[in-house]
């Protein structure tokens, strides 16, 4: 697997999305006087970041044909700036090749992922109507010697790893959980559910009790909850039909509406659509291929990303989206040592130093028309005479309405997505991607 290619890291693109890092810029510890240099650094940033998100996409997506997946590759990456600041650059070094950072600015790093981390934090609470809800967490689980007593611990090296923790706590919003107890799973499930205020239930996911009796060995896990309120309505739900990867066809809830979207094709090989929310502050991209989903996503890159979302044009669209709600658990091991980071996970013979055992992430996504809902409208059609109607009968019923107020010569592009596709959540002033998800079956979401 290739690492972030220097030569093109050093040519990217400079992004025109900004933020207002005030808060960073006054703090006269920051050791870059020039604003423009720090958001250099945030540009450099959010590249790195996207790039590997793809590298992800890409690493996981092999062990997954024919089902389901959802990560946030924000998150993961996350992690790794969190793996840099509690352990020992002697094992961290090829998590720092990886992000292509150099270790003398992680500091500064830490201030940027501060920042993003607390947008994302108080985007659940911009106003009573919850425009945008976002729930997610971090909690490092380790069992400690039960002899030793952290307060009169003499070891300097375990002195230092917890004032990382304690550095962690402050800016990655991380629950530290030690105990001088096996870990207990049900404990890990309570923290899950508190994490994402009860949308994510329990971790979901058999640990070996080996792992939960080890003394020095972490278990990492991360959570991420999404749902939001879309700045253009859809006019109502009904019965459709959702071809699988293998032609199986299940039945769904399909939303219609037609409007005017940020749209981009390439005819031969996919349909693109950004739906922003309510806030403007994100936006869920579908991308629905037109060849096999699987070939389509190995082909999927950064590249591709940017060239996607910087040729977005306003189209007038006839989109059609499943309802859905995308649950998902996955042990990240493999997947972090197919890119190059695999010290991280080795033992040492130093009883005083610490690696990790397991990094999992469960994350949830729901794509609704909440408002809708709220409202009391869900799955009420405008003519009820076809609401209850399933497949080819409901398109030609709804052809019949929803062409009859446009304007000649503007008739619009049709986006009906019925078979699997690609989604993203994305947080569109950074253009960070906070979730990535490849849906091949409505039904075993």
């Amino acid at each position: 697997m290739n690492l972030i290619d220097v030569s093109e890291f050093l040519q990217r693109p400079k992004s025109n999305n900004t933020m207002q890092f005030n808060n960073i810029f006054n703090d006269k510890n920051f050791k870059y006087e020039s604003k423009q240099i720090y958001q250099d650094l945030i540009n450099d940033n959010n590249f790195v970041k996207n790039k590997l998100s793809f590298t992800l996409l890409n690493t996981i997506n092999p062990n997954v044909i024919g089902k389901n997946l959802l990560f946030s590759p924000y998150n993961v990456i996350t992690i790794f700036f969190m793996i840099l600041n509690i352990f020992d650059p002697n094992i961290t070094d090829e998590v720092a090749k990886v992000l292509s950072i150099d270790m003398t600015d992680l500091t500064d790093h830490n201030k940027i992922n501060k920042f993003e981390l607390d947008v994302l934090k108080n985007s659940s609470h911009k106003s009573n109507d919850e425009l945008i809800n976002i729930n997610f967490g971090t909690s490092l689980w380790n069992r400690i010697n039960k002899n030793s007593n952290t307060s009169t611990v003499k070891n300097l090296q375990h002195l230092q790893h917890l004032q990382h923790l304690q550095y962690l706590q402050q800016y990655y919003f991380v629950s530290i959980k030690n105990t001088k107890k096996p870990i207990n799973i049900y404990e890990i499930d309570k923290w899950v559910s508190e994490s994402t205020n009860t949308k994510i239930n329990s971790l979901s996911l058999p640990l070996h009790s080996n792992l939960l009796d080890s003394i020095g060995k972490y278990i990492i896990v991360n959570t991420f909850y999404f749902k939001g309120i879309f700045e253009k309505k859809f006019n109502f739900v009904y019965s459709d039909y959702f071809t699988t990867f293998n032609n199986t066809q299940q039945e769904c809830k399909m939303m219609f509406q037609k409007n005017n979207f940020l749209y981009y094709e390439d005819e031969d090989y996919f349909q693109a659509i950004q739906l922003n929310y309510c806030d403007k502050q994100y936006s869920c991209i579908f991308i629905l291929p037109q060849i096999n989903i699987n070939l389509f996503t190995s082909q999927f890159n950064n590249k591709l990303w940017s060239h996607v979302c910087s040729s977005f044009d306003n189209k007038n669209v006839s989109l059609f989206v499943p309802k859905i709600k995308i649950n998902y658990r996955i042990k990240l091991n493999s997947a972090l040592n197919n890119i190059g980071i695999k010290k991280i996970f080795i033992p040492s013979e130093n009883a005083e130093s610490f690696c990790i055992s397991e990094v999992i992430q469960c994350v949830c996504v729901e794509i609704d028309d909440i408002q809708n809902d709220l409202n009391g409208d869900l799955y009420n059609s405008p003519d009820n005479s076809y609401s209850e109607h399933i497949g080819d009968n409901v398109d030609s019923n709804i052809g019949d309405n929803m062409y009859d107020n446009d304007i000649e010569g503007d008739f619009p592009i049709e986006m009906k997505i019925n078979k699997p596709f690609l989604l993203f959540i994305r947080h569109n002033p950074t253009n960070n991607i906070l979730l990535m998800s490849k849906i091949e079956s409505i039904n075993r979401i």
